[in-house]
């Protein structure tokens, strides 16, 4: 495995672990990071791998999803416990 590759199934993990660390399974949280919810069943099942960096759609998480999304859900736990929804 070339270590570009070996590189791209790192940030693949680290998002499995981050997907996990949430409680979310695969399609929520395909949605919430703006990734096909095939690339990421394929990605974690290691039947493929990124061609590039798996970068996500969404405003929120604009930089990198291993650094953002984190970030990016706890705003958004923070807005919803201020802001109960009734």
């Amino acid at each position: 495995m070339s270590e570009q590759r070996e590189e791209l199934q790192v940030q693949v993990d680290k998002l499995k672990e981050i997907r996990s660390e949430l409680g979310l399974t695969r399609k929520p949280f395909s949605e919430f990071i703006g990734i096909p919810l095939r690339n990421l069943e394929e990605w974690e099942a290691g039947r493929r791998t990124p061609k590039r960096s798996p970068t996500p759609r969404r405003e929120c998480c604009p930089d990198h999803p291993i650094q953002q999304i984190q970030k990016c859900h706890q705003r958004k736990q923070d807005h919803h416990a201020t802001h109960p929804v009734q």
